[in-house]
């Protein structure tokens, strides 16, 4: 079985409200409520951030060819 907490809509809701509205980290604001950061959250973010890189790489790439095709 999941040792996972389950938390209300209205919980969840609250949360990003208090992370968006006082500009703070989701690892900052995450033990004054009660929640520990996730090492999915951390994986998501790595994955994130590679992901834009590559995005940006493609992008480079392609602007690279669309001018030497001229």
């Amino acid at each position: 079985m999941s040792n996972r907490r389950k938390f209300s809509a209205e919980f969840r809701a609250e949360a990003v409200e208090l992370v968006v509205s006082s500009g703070r980290p989701v690892a900052q604001v995450a033990p004054e409520i009660g929640v520990v950061e996730w090492a999915k959250y951390k994986a998501l973010q790595s994955e994130n951030g590679e992901l834009k890189r590559e995005i940006e790489f493609l992008g480079k790439v392609s602007a690279f060819f669309a001018a030497k095709q001229r």
